[in-house]
């Protein structure tokens, strides 16, 4: 079970450093050790459609907040780049370079507190959103207008941002009131090529992070 375990890990890394979808990625794991080599990750096509050049493009509404197209560009080049070091990593260290994908995602889309635009790509987006859950507290109970309240000192569009935090199901909602999940979401083969890989990880130090602040709500 724990090899069986590991290589499932190995799967999920490269579908996190390729986008490959899982099969694709699990065969190309069996042939690599079938080959006793570590196949390479092709070169990115010229083709648009199949390779965009720019895999992280943002959404770009009107301007709001201080947003910028220069800052929307500036997101979009250095996300993009970091993609780039990822698929060069290839399966080994792939998690260390799907961290540091993550840790670049949140640094050029962020402007200290300030949300720069609204990732149009569900990789870069789920990022995001698991930046913003850090501003909630894991044991309170949100009203929506609280929730719209902690959402706009990031960004302006708070209803879209709300949506997703409930969508991915880090957000739970009953009867107009939210909290932060008590559960990790259970992600199908699709979802778990948006999230980061060790998003379990970064839930479980939210929670134990955020029930460690001082209430201030007493």
């Amino acid at each position: 079970m724990t090899r069986d375990r590991d290589f499932k890990d190995l799967v999920r890394a490269r579908m996190a450093a390729t986008g490959e979808p899982y099969t694709a990625a699990r065969q190309a794991l069996v042939d690599a050790r079938l080959e006793g080599t570590q196949r390479s990750v092709p070169a990115p096509s010229a083709t648009p459609a199949a390779h965009p050049a720019r895999p992280y493009a943002v959404d770009s509404p009107a301007a709001s907040g201080g947003e910028k197209a220069a800052d929307r560009g500036e997101a979009v080049d250095g996300v993009a780049a970091a993609q780039g070091e990822v698929v060069a990593a290839g399966v080994e260290g792939a998690e260390h370079a799907a961290r540091k994908l993550y840790d670049k995602t949140v640094r050029t889309f962020f402007d200290g507190p300030r949300l720069r635009a609204i990732p149009s790509k569900r990789r870069p987006r789920a990022a995001v959103l698991l930046h913003l859950l850090e501003r909630f507290d894991a044991d309170r109970v949100y009203t929506e207008a609280e929730v719209n309240g902690i959402l706009r000192t990031a960004h302006d569009d708070v209803a879209s941002l709300r949506r997703e935090l409930v969508d991915y199901r880090y957000l739970t909602r009953g009867e107009g009131r939210y909290r932060v999940a008590e559960v990790d979401p259970e992600r199908d083969v699709n979802e778990a090529q948006e999230v980061p890989p060790f998003e379990a990880e970064i839930l479980a130090q939210l929670r134990d992070r955020t029930r460690a602040r001082p209430r201030t709500d007493r």
